[in-house]
């Protein structure tokens, strides 16, 4: 519905033809908490912070050009939110569950997972993404976390190539068709961490 609110039945039938369209592969990435270097400034003029709900609903007032992933608390289980601001303007987004929104992965103790990061397109190429998870990564590692998860789409290469850039281990690969998926949903992951950990997965990295 919020698909269908925001960007219009095309979009819900484009998504519906591709979900059944073929097998999809989702790697399962893992951000393993360590000592992090200091943050660097927000690239280009982007301002990015952490948001509440009250916040991002306020920002998105009088937005009709905003895509569903920025309206995710609608209909997921999301606690927490980070932005980013373009001359005040909402242009990025990432929200972090502390209970597993995509469902695909159980988290352990001290684990969160970041999920529905999208970044408009007219503000690409500008490091946002790989920024903005430095910056979440910090947050929750003072805050006593030990690990961030992520299980993004494997044909989505720009999302990808920020998460290993900014520190993620790729730890294993969820395939789904249409409802089915393997190996079954959710799927522990903390066999896959511990040879991600053993095979000495790298520290947050900071590239400015």
């Amino acid at each position: 519905m919020t698909v269908l609110r925001t960007e219009g039945p095309i979009a819900v039938l484009r998504r519906l033809a591709f979900r059944f369209s073929h097998v999809h592969p989702f790697n399962v990435y893992w951000h393993p908490l360590h000592t992090a270097p200091e943050t660097p400034a927000s690239p280009d003029g982007v301002t990015l912070r952490e948001a509440s709900v009250a916040d991002v609903k306020e920002l998105r007032k009088g937005r009709l050009d905003l895509p569903e992933y920025f309206y995710r608390d609608e209909a997921e289980d999301l606690e927490r939110c980070w932005v980013g601001l373009w001359d005040g303007q909402l242009v990025f987004i990432a929200w972090v569950s502390l209970r597993g929104s995509s469902k695909m992965v159980r988290l352990g103790p001290g684990q969160a997972e970041l999920a529905f990061v999208h970044n408009l397109e007219s503000m690409r190429g500008r490091g946002v993404t790989k920024h903005a998870v430095h910056l979440i990564a910090r947050t929750l590692l003072a805050e006593g976390y030990t690990g961030l998860m992520a299980v993004p789409h494997a044909e989505n290469a720009a999302v990808n190539r920020a998460f290993v850039a900014s520190g993620f281990v790729k730890i294993g690969t969820i395939r789904r068709y249409g409802i089915f998926t393997r190996p079954r949903t959710p799927v522990d992951p903390s066999t896959w961490i511990a040879g991600a950990s053993a095979g000495g997965a790298a520290p947050l990295r900071v590239t400015t």
